[in-house]
């Protein structure tokens, strides 16, 4: 971590400073979590890992807030999480300064393009376990519910 510098002199340009600080040490300890959650996956199993390739997969850096959330959900359980704690884990790695009046349109948008659902105040990724919007029941076919 570099040190600030002299020209930090306004208490202003100082917390700038350190929320630049922090925001790039979220994304390194983002990427140490994954490297520990691979090697201990790993270990579980006696294999070695294939890492997920680079553009793709755990190390696919988000550029978007859609993107951002269809992250949050990958790494979480398979519970779900609520807007709140997809809202805290966005702030955590890529956006501090996200409201939850940005979040919300996009978990609609996803949701809508059958991205995501929500179930008991819960968002999920939409897999063959989803309840379709037709009938609110789980689907047994494979890949995406439609």
């Amino acid at each position: 971590m570099q040190t600030p510098q002299r020209y930090l002199l306004t208490m202003e340009d100082f917390l700038k400073y350190i929320r630049q600080q922090r925001v790039t040490l979220k994304k390194e300890l983002a990427a140490l979590d994954t490297a520990e959650k691979i090697f201990r996956d790993s270990q579980s199993h006696g294999a070695t890992p294939e890492l997920p390739p680079m553009s793709t997969g755990l190390f696919y850096e988000p550029k978007t807030i859609k993107q951002m959330v269809v992250r949050v959900l990958e790494e979480s359980s398979r519970k779900g999480q609520t807007s709140s704690q997809i809202l805290w884990g966005i702030q955590q790695r890529w956006m501090p300064e996200l409201q939850r009046s940005s979040l919300a349109p996009q978990l609609t948008r996803l949701k809508r393009d059958n991205v995501i659902y929500n179930h008991q105040r819960l968002w999920k990724l939409v897999q063959n376990d989803a309840p379709s919007a037709e009938t609110g029941e789980a689907s047994n076919s494979a890949g995406v519910a439609g």
